[in-house]
């Protein structure tokens, strides 16, 4: 997975032999996703987020799991409309949504 903010590369998976916008090509099989309307808020947050969908059925089904950059996974659970983020370090995360043990959506936050 690669991530650009403004044109600027800010991750790169050392997995990614390439990256173009925000979609990772390497020697696996390549995945897109579906716009699902994944929103954060506030971004950034010192404790508690949101998370709102288009799709509000996704709720029913989803997991919810919070990287760092490295792709370490810090916390992982059910999805809810609220996470609470407190007990992170300060820095960037992403916010992976996955339905039926399928990623759906990414979303960068950041902890201040």
């Amino acid at each position: 997975m690669c991530y650009k903010q403004n044109s600027v590369l800010t991750y790169k998976n050392p997995a990614c032999l390439t990256c173009f916008d925000i979609i990772c090509t390497d020697v696996g099989i390549n995945e897109s996703y579906e716009d699902h309307g994944l929103t954060v808020y506030p971004n950034p947050t010192n404790d508690i987020f949101n998370i709102q969908t288009k799709n509000l059925s996704i709720f029913k089904n989803a997991l919810v799991k919070i990287t760092d950059l490295s792709g370490r996974i810090l916390l992982e659970k059910q999805i809810i409309k609220q996470i609470n983020i407190k007990d992170l370090k300060p820095g960037i995360y992403f916010i992976q949504l996955y339905s039926r043990e399928k990623l759906i959506a990414i979303e960068k936050i950041i902890k201040e």
